[in-house]
């Protein structure tokens, strides 16, 4: 039951006699590999490889967030993993951390909601590597990517975009040195941003080029 609320394939699941089966078909790849071969090209200078798209070794639940994964932020939002009539919300924390090169950021998140729980009960909260962005082609002095603003709020947007969020709420910035690198023009209008993409259709990336121009 557990594997319901994992975004490691989240969206893959199957229908088999009546009974939702969790596909056992994973991608065995190494990080470079994974990159070179199977990540998605957002602009000239960003990739991205999602659990939400591509079943991999590399994606999958934690037990216990790596201590060298440092807290982003944590928001309120609608939640469609599942299909309720009910219009469900949950809560999810998210964190960051460079993953086998500097330039290649692993996003790690935890969702918990009390909506779902009401339906099912409680089950098993686990923390989830989700997101690979891979950000070519740009430097930065000492090569500390994770601690720039660009990289933080551009790879917060495929976040929400490759969640299928469509309502966000209370996005609240962490007390950690990176999180605190979120600006509040960013939190001001990052719904509006959604809004773009899931109502007026704007490209993705054409809304990422226009936001961040180092990409």
């Amino acid at each position: 039951m557990k594997h319901l609320f994992s975004r490691y394939g989240g969206r893959i699941f199957q229908v088999q006699n009546n009974q939702l089966v969790h596909s056992s078909n994973k991608l065995s790849v190494d990080i470079d590999e994974l990159l070179e071969n199977h990540s998605h090209q957002l602009s000239e200078n960003l990739y991205y490889s999602s659990s939400y798209e591509i079943k991999s070794d590399l994606f999958g639940e934690l037990s216990t967030c790596p201590k060298k994964a440092l807290k982003i932020c944590s928001f309120d939002h609608d939640f469609s993993d599942l299909s309720f009539q009910e219009q469900l919300e949950a809560s999810t924390c998210v964190y960051m951390m460079p993953y086998a090169y500097p330039n290649v950021i692993a996003t790690i998140i935890k969702t918990v909601s009390s909506d779902v729980e009401f339906f099912i009960g409680k089950y098993k909260v686990n923390y989830d590597v989700v997101l690979l962005t891979w950000y070519r082609n740009i430097e930065f002095k000492g090569l500390n990517y994770i601690s720039q603003q660009e990289i933080l709020e551009s790879t917060l947007l495929v976040l929400f975009q490759q969640m299928g969020i469509t309502s966000l709420m209370d996005l609240q910035p962490s007390n950690t040195a990176y999180g605190r690198k979120i600006s509040n023009a960013f939190i001001g209008k990052s719904q509006g941003l959604l809004d773009e993409v899931n109502e007026y259709k704007t490209s993705f990336s054409d809304l990422l080029k226009r936001e961040f121009p180092i990409l």
